[in-house]
């Protein structure tokens, strides 16, 4: 049994059902999502389907939150205090395109034939119901130990919420800040929310990559950003072994 690790899917899930397919992950292989799972992508409420169908806390397929699945959150919970004082506000009648989300969540859902901004409830507590971090232990080839955290966009141990949710580890031109992560006794740190692409043109590597920093690796290949060259990975924790969802373009831009 391996433990991998998925990024940010962001509705691409002919490529994520493709990632599936790849020989090296096997049946009885843990397969954890890092979060983003919806928006941008042409297929993010196939990708809630599926999800909330085969992702459970300790089962083969789990998860952690992601700053767009809390930013759903977020906003229907806005919505519901709004709810409380407006005696004309019944959500069960309340057009689904009053729920001001970011990005592009109301248009999809609507389409997949959710009308009302109560009809989509369920789907936010299962979205509330996602774990913001998991650490996760496995066994190395030589027999040794390794720790790792994993989640969203990043962690430390007096961060609140939205900070791992949105933190990034460069800065908005790709530069990769001096600090790493911190966690002790050798963990590594697993995490996405920040597409490589971005920042593998500044070092000078492939951008469709998965970065390698001493003590965190990043695994948000910008799948969603096929145009520019990015895709779909996954890492097996024993080992770290990558694997990509498509046939690897080496793309320097």
């Amino acid at each position: 049994m391996s433990t991998w690790v998925v990024g940010d899917i962001h509705g691409c899930y002919s490529k994520f059902k493709k990632l599936l397919k790849n020989e090296e992950i096997k049946e009885d292989d843990t397969i954890i999502l890092i979060g983003d799972i919806i928006d941008r992508g042409p297929d993010s409420y196939k990708m809630i389907k599926w999800a909330m169908k085969n992702v459970t806390p300790d089962g083969r397929y789990q998860m952690v939150c992601g700053n767009h699945e809390d930013n759903i959150i977020r906003d229907y919970d806005k919505l519901l205090q709004i709810a409380k004082y407006r005696t004309d506000m019944d959500l069960e009648k309340t057009d689904i395109i009053n729920l001001n989300t970011h990005y592009d969540f109301c248009i999809y859902m609507y389409a997949a034939g959710f009308g009302s901004v109560k009809s989509v409830e369920y789907i936010v507590d299962w979205f509330r119901s996602l774990p913001l971090t998991k650490r996760v232990e496995v066994t190395t080839p030589n027999g040794t130990k390794q720790k790792y955290m994993i989640a969203h966009g990043w962690y430390g141990e007096d961060m609140e919420r939205l900070d791992i949710l949105w933190f990034r580890d460069s800065d908005r031109f790709g530069n990769l800040y001096d600090e790493d992560y911190e966690g002790a006794n050798g963990e590594i740190l697993i995490h996405g929310h920040t597409p490589t692409i971005t920042i593998n043109k500044c070092i000078e590597k492939p951008v469709n990559e998965v970065l390698f920093r001493e003590r965190s690796i990043n695994i948000d290949c910008g799948c969603v950003f096929s145009k520019y060259g990015g895709n779909l990975a996954a890492i097996r924790l024993e080992d770290q072994k990558v694997i990509y969802a498509g046939r690897q373009k080496r793309i320097i831009e």
